[in-house]
């Protein structure tokens, strides 16, 4: 075929047969082509027919090539001595002669003179070309992909010289790209500037031809073949094709190869841009439709864009990853054989190589869309930027084992900044709010039953819905896990503390009869009011929860599915109607939320109706609450005695373990109450049934301010749209896989607190000397073991001497009694340990980085001096602080991270100076920088860490 190309630009066969004498080939066919023949080895391009699939020349009897094969030479040989006559400049002569000679003919027929400097002979094609400019126009290449790139670069603003360079370069290097015909119409540019430059069909079907996967070698596969075996086969590997374990696979994926995992991620991800553009182009086939190089930019790009990210991954690393999935997807992922693991394996391997090989082939098509030439084996920084331009990547986005983990560090850096300036924020806030204050008594209740929840925490935007979805209401939480992924809530969305205290009270509201209680009470139509209070309250999850979750499903679906272009889907008209759409359902359950929305929403709210029964429950606790045992009035007197007859509770249905309509929450209360008067509920019917009632109303009271109360701290999230990430992801995680050894750990370090009271100090409850002298150290040996982050906390009474001094030691005790209830309530029972250190010394171990205890502290801190200058039995402290100028029995505090120093008495040593330091200003918080050991003020490190760059 090549050879035909050199009839074309040769004067006769008389110079072959020489050239390739001088040359020193020898040619079994130099008789087979008498002088004066070569006219008809001119074959037009429109004479070109199909045959078996691929593109033919009709060639006439007394063709050169046909000539040479039919005497025996091999085609290997004529390809040789083509391509040396070609390298030696033969042919070139002929072709400008007969170029010169067209120009003539078209001026006769035109009737047009030129100058004569215009009309001198064409000494050769190069000297034609080295009149036309090389370089090119370039395309728009950074930023987004228009909508309507496909028609847009159908004109590919290449100039002529440029497109006969590369044409040239590729048709020598046999790429599919350019052809006889395409050679041709590279010449006809010459006169022509404009003639189309059409790719060769063989490469359009080679691309985008469709092949059956099981019976094709992949050595065959079109390009399209090839990205569907790529995603085929990673997706296998990553358990997606499994018939379960998914999820498990990507999770232990995570754990062992966190690299892999995201190398076999961008196989596994959809081809939308590329597949559809291949299945244009397949169409122009079929339809015999010539398709320009214009045409194969976008399938370029998109292949580019996928290679050039993933190709500096070794062999060696991607066998190790597939080695990796492999073992995860046996274990995980059944049912699977290790046969079908091994063959998507393989298929992926080669699907890789093909991927290398189209990369080459289309080459050419990014060498013209960058507008400027690079040799294939150049490695100059001109050339690759101008690729990351075409392909719109950087080099950031190029995954290699370094690159990934320096990512992944910095992305924890962030998170790890960005989390604790929010927690930073909300301590702020909660200082000024005062909700945690206000609702003490029910965030205790609701820990106390709900054990390390987080509930107590509510303010501080803790991730309640991992412990109560998986813990609590297993069975209950009305949402479907798929449509409405209950998971995608993040920790600081405004919705999802309410998820869950919505839940808690329609727990306790289905636990109480209405009837039986209109008929305690009295009251007309009590019965039809909370029963249609019940209803509506249980409709909230259909007409407002449940499509809020899914429109917050399909907003965090947008973003993973479109991880290559999440820019694009953020500013998308479906992620802005997605978030109008979040923002009408938050407007719908909180009161004037900050949120400002163009979305209508016609539906029930949630506000109103809180406030209904907020009402109502505050209306019934006139006559209903458990002062009934102290009044002595009628109807106090009739209510009371009443309770066992008519009880309107009924504990039986809805806190046994063997019944259908258990209601958990009612059980969990059922439990406290028995716990605490050690009795069991049918022993105390009216006092159960009391407690039950007013526990509601602590609830709903506090949810009533959640959703309707203008200072609410809800309301100050915005109109911000955040879904869950990694550090919700690992709460989910660690609440399903580690949750039973933790348990179990804290039920040993209980029991084992239980049976040491000779290491409890009597008067605050704390922990004694005794314990800090016998038990801290070896507790401080083996968290340093471990390897678990851990702080101490060293507290002191500001003029506590004063107290002793001015109002007694009896006044004495009192505080101190009452600032070690504070440090309990603050502390996680079988995690943290409090200790009287001292006289008024006290001292905190707790298990957290030294960024969780100054938030503590400082919580600690605030807390009691809030007591102190609120508390009616203080008063006579603030009097002596007024007094003598100075705060009194407020808290001076000092914190070090412990792990950091080997022994125990050398973190102490630390603690003792950074308190020495808050001591001199009082009421203050000294920590000790991790850093660099200097000691730093509570402001300071506040300032310092919103000054951090996100």
């Amino acid at each position: 075929m090549e050879l035909l190309h050199a009839c074309l630009e040769s004067t006769s066969v008389h110079h072959m047969a020489t050239a390739a004498a001088r040359l020193g080939v020898r040619t079994t066919s130099a008789r087979a082509a008498p002088y004066g023949q070569n006219e008809n080895c001119c074959i037009r391009p429109h004479r070109r027919r199909r045959l078996g699939g691929k593109a033919m020349t009709q060639k006439p009897d007394k063709a050169l090539y046909n000539k040479l094969l039919a005497d025996g030479t091999p085609r290997e040989e004529i390809e040789a001595v083509y391509r040396k006559l070609r390298d030696r400049g033969y042919g070139e002569a002929a072709a400008a002669r007969r170029m010169e000679q067209a120009i003539r003919r078209m001026h006769e027929q035109s009737g047009s003179g030129r100058a004569a400097e215009e009309d001198r002979p064409v000494q050769s094609i190069a000297e034609a070309e080295s009149s036309l400019p090389e370089e090119s126009p370039r395309l728009p290449l950074s930023g987004g992909t228009p909508a309507n790139e496909y028609e847009t670069t159908r004109q590919l603003p290449v100039a002529p010289r440029l497109r006969r360079r590369i044409n040239r370069w590729a048709f020598r290097r046999g790429l599919l790209i350019t052809g006889l015909a395409q050679r041709w119409h590279d010449a006809m540019s010459l006169l022509r500037p404009s003639q189309p430059d059409h790719a060769n069909p063989r490469l359009v079907r080679a691309l985008a031809a469709p092949h059956n996967l099981t019976t094709q070698p992949p050595d065959e596969y079109s390009l399209a073949d090839t990205v569907h075996a790529l995603r085929n086969s990673s997706r296998r590997m990553l358990g997606e094709l499994s018939g379960s374990g998914g999820e498990a696979v990507v999770q232990a994926y995570r754990r062992r190869d966190p690299f892999g995992l995201e190398f076999l991620s961008r196989f596994s991800r959809e081809q939308k841009r590329l597949m559809t553009s291949l299945e244009r182009l397949d169409a122009a086939v079929l339809d015999g439709i010539p398709v320009q190089v214009a045409e194969l930019i976008r399938p370029t790009r998109e292949l580019y864009r996928l290679v050039l990210t993933t190709e500096q991954v070794s062999r060696k690393r991607i066998a190790d990853v597939l080695a990796v999935g492999k073992d995860v997807v046996l274990a995980y992922g059944r049912p699977v054989s290790a046969a079908q693991l091994d063959n998507a394996a393989e298929l992926f391997m080669h699907a890789i190589d093909q991927l290398q090989r189209f990369k080459r082939e289309l080459y050419p098509v990014a060498l013209k869309a960058v507008g400027a030439f690079f040799d294939e084996h150049d490695d100059s920084r001109r050339k690759r930027e101008a690729l990351y331009r075409f392909a719109g990547i950087t080099g950031n986005d190029i995954l290699t084992v370094k690159r990934f983990t320096e990512k992944q560090t910095r992305l924890r850096e962030l998170r790890l900044v960005e989390e604790k300036k929010r927690e930073l924020e909300d301590l702020e806030l909660e200082k000024e709010a005062g909700f945690s204050r206000r609702h003490h008594g029910t965030l205790s209740f609701l820990s106390t039953i709900f054990p390390e929840s987080g509930i107590e925490r509510l303010e501080q935007n803790r991730y309640l819905l991992p412990y109560f979805d998986t813990r609590v209401f297993a069975q209950s939480l009305p949402f479907d896990h798929h449509a409405e992924n209950i998971e995608t809530v993040a920790a600081d969305d405004p919705i999802q503390p309410l998820l869950v205290l919505h839940r808690i009270i329609d727990n306790l509201l289905a636990s109480i009869d209405q009837r039986s209680l209109e008929k305690l009470l009295l009251r007309e139509r009590t019965a039809d009011v909370l029963g249609d209070i019940k209803t509506r309250w249980n409709q909230i999850y259909s007409a407002l929860f449940a499509p809020y979750l899914r429109a917050l499903t399909a907003y965090a679906k947008g973003l993973v599915e479109r991880s290559d272009y999440a820019r694009d889907f953020s500013d998308s008209v479906l992620a802005r109607n997605l978030r109008e759409e979040i923002n009408a359902y938050r407007n719908a359950i909180i009161r004037n939320y900050a949120a400002v929305t163009e979305a209508e929403y016609h539906g029930p709210r949630l506000y109103p109706l809180v406030e209904e029964l907020h009402d109502l429950l505050a209306e019934l606790a006139q006559d209903l609450n458990q002062d009934l045992v102290k009044r002595e009035d009628p109807i106090a007197t009739r209510i009371y005695a009443e309770l066992d007859k008519r009880p309107f509770v009924d504990f039986d249905t809805h806190a046994s373990v063997h019944s259908a309509r258990l209601k958990p929450v009612t059980r969990q209360v059922k439990r406290y109450v028995e716990a605490k008067y050690y009795s069991s509920v049918h022993a105390i019917p009216k006092l159960s049934q009391l407690f039950l009632f007013d526990v509601l109303r602590g609830i709903v009271d506090m949810y009533h301010i959640l959703v309707n109360d203008g200072h609410s701290f809800l309301r100050n999230r915005g109109a911000r749209v955040s879904v869950a990430g990694e550090h919700e992801r690992a709460a989910w995680r660690k609440e399903r896989t580690e949750r039973s050894r933790d348990s179990v750990e804290l039920l040993r370090v209980r029991l084992a607190e239980s049976e040491a009271g000779s290491y409890v100090d009597e008067l605050t409850g704390l922990k004694n000397k005794n314990f800090y002298l016998k038990e801290l150290p070896g507790q401080f040996a083996d968290l340093k073991k471990r390897q678990r982050p851990f702080c101490f906390l060293l507290l002191d009474l500001d003029h506590f001497k004063w107290v002793n001094d001015e109002l007694g030691h009896q006044m004495g005790d009192e505080v101190l009694r009452q600032t070690a209830g504070t440090l309990l309530d603050g502390v996680r029972l079988g995690h943290d340990v409090g200790i009287r250190y001292g006289g008024e010394e006290l001292l905190l171990l707790i298990q957290a980085p030294l960024h969780n205890g100054v938030l503590l502290a400082e919580r600690l801190r605030h807390a009691h001096q809030e007591r102190v200058a609120t508390l009616e039995n203080w008063a006579p402290i603030r009097e002596l602080a007024d007094e003598r100028g100075e705060p009194c029995a407020t808290l001076s505090i000092g914190v070090v991270r412990a792990d950091r120093h080997d022994t125990m008495e050398a973190a102490i040593e630390h603690a003792d100076r950074a308190l020495y330091k808050a001591k001199e200003q009082r009421n203050c918080l000294v920590l000790v920088d991790e850093s660099n050991g200097r000691l730093l003020n509570y402001a300071d490190y506040a300032r310092r860490l919103r000054a951090e760059d996100s």
